[in-house]
């Protein structure tokens, strides 16, 4: 598993590692990303917390913020999945420390983009918490290895942007 995300000192966390994972490439929807939004972080500005998006909603942020950093593993270019990101976590994370701290995808090769056709199977209810934020955790019964997620969003500038990234490909559990 890599996981990233700037802890209360902005210093980054990681951990794990990943399997391989082999399939065709995707080059879409980057530019579908743009046209995600939600609900406002009110919650920051002293108002009511916000619900969750929508299911299909939540499922496209999360197909799409996939898909991005597929995109990014496969060219070694993170730039496109660090203008996602929250304030706070571009400032913890270069492209060049994001492409450093997953080598580990390109060195394996591993290749997300069969997930795009398929469906999202939630861990837990998509769920804005008390500090405003937006988690999507869950996973794709992919074969032979099961791609497992888990973001955490905040609402700025208008959209949902990414402030933690956690994804593993693991087997699937033994019957």
């Amino acid at each position: 598993m890599r996981c990233l995300d700037p802890d209360a000192d902005g210093a980054a966390r990681t951990r794990g590692s990943v399997s391989k994972r082999r399939a065709a490439s995707l080059g879409i929807a980057l530019l579908a990303w743009l046209a995600i939004a939600g609900p406002a972080d009110a919650a920051s500005r002293g108002k009511p917390r916000m619900a969750a998006p929508s299911d299909a909603v939540a499922r496209r942020m999360v197909k799409i913020a996939l898909i991005t950093f597929n995109n990014a593993v496969k060219t070694g270019n993170f730039t496109v999945l660090r203008l996602r990101t929250a304030k706070r976590f571009r400032a913890s994370f270069s492209a060049l420390k994001l492409r450093r701290r997953f080598a580990a995808f390109r060195k394996r090769r591993i290749d997300l983009s069969p997930i795009v056709s398929l469906g999202v199977i939630w861990a837990v209810r998509p769920v804005v918490g008390e500090k405003g934020r937006l988690r999507l955790r869950g996973h794709f019964r992919t074969v032979p290895k099961i791609v497992r997620f888990d973001f955490r969003y905040a609402y700025e500038g208008g959209a949902w942007m990414l402030t933690h990234i956690a994804i593993r490909v693991t087997d699937p559990p033994a019957k």
